[in-house]
């Protein structure tokens, strides 16, 4: 396969695969492992038990694993991949890709490459489609370093090559948006507005605060709940990402810059942590049995 090829896979690599199917890709991509991994997500349960089916092997030597989530929702915690493959996805061309690409961003390494494959229904639209997914990288802050083309016995593919870029600023409508979806995946969490401001509840207590430049201190960032010792750490460890925030730093609470290039993996263990800390523990255990 020859969007498989591009990768030039390694046998240490440690590959993501967005939206496998029934695994093809995931096969030859094993095969050439030794050492390294391959996850593979797709959002079927279908397709994922079929993905399963073709790579029990690589599933029992623990070359390959996968996960029933949109690559939207993923979160990969400390996890990060040299090299993330999707192949005819249909988001990073026809969609608003903003969620997808932010995971990507925060689980690729420094050197790491993302390969985006496609193959038009027409050969002559191979060029533009290449152009349309190298636009639509550069617009999220990656560097494209190749548009590959190649003609293939039934038709013609295009890849994509690229990798991270310096952190891309970040509006408060898009923070918001990143704030909320996190938020709201909660059980019993709820959206107010609180003197003014977006706020985020789970059963009626308050897990975090957005705030744009509250009182004009410059800051996109929110104030969230977090447990004991942590504000103390994080703001040592990270003083240009993390601060003590007024009004609720005296109670262990944190400040969490926005737009400095916090990846989606991050934020997101920040947040969960805001929650564990706030829920009461029938909420934290749906949460953790979901």
């Amino acid at each position: 396969m020859w969007a498989v090829d591009t990768l030039a896979v390694q046998p240490g690599d440690r590959v993501l695969e967005i939206g496998c199917g029934h695994g093809v890709a995931v096969s030859l991509i094993a095969e050439k492992l030794d050492g390294g991994s391959v996850v593979a997500i797709d959002r079927s349960p279908k397709m994922i038990a079929a993905a399963q089916r073709r790579n029990t092997d690589h599933v029992s030597a623990g070359r390959a694993s996968f996960q029933t989530v949109s690559a939207a929702e993923a979160r990969f915690g400390e996890a990060r991949f040299d090299k993330v493959l999707a192949i005819h996805v249909g988001v990073f061309l026809r969609g608003d890709p903003a969620q997808e690409l932010e995971v990507v961003r925060g689980c690729l390494t420094d050197e790491g490459g993302l390969h985006l494959s496609w193959e038009p229904f027409e050969a002559e639209e191979a060029r533009s489609t290449g152009e349309a997914l190298a636009a639509v990288l550069e617009e999220r802050g990656f560097v494209v370093s190749a548009v590959l083309v190649e003609d293939l016995s039934a038709t013609t593919a295009v890849c994509v090559v690229a990798r991270n870029g310096p952190p891309v600023p970040t509006t408060a409508a898009e923070a918001l948006d990143r704030i909320r979806a996190i938020c709201l995946a909660f059980p019993q969490s709820s959206e107010k507005l609180s003197h003014g401001h977006p706020a985020f509840f789970v059963a009626r207590k308050a897990i975090v605060y957005f705030h744009d430049d509250h009182h004009g201190d410059g800051r996109l960032c929110i104030w969230c709940a977090a447990p004991e010792g942590a504000q103390e750490m994080l703001v040592a460890a990270a003083p240009d990402q993390y601060f003590r925030p007024p009004y609720v730093g005296h109670r262990g609470w944190l400040g969490v810059q926005l737009d400095t290039g916090i990846d989606e993996n991050e934020l997101a263990g920040v947040i969960e942590d805001a929650f564990l800390t706030v829920a009461p523990k029938r909420l934290q255990d749906a949460y953790e049995a979901r």
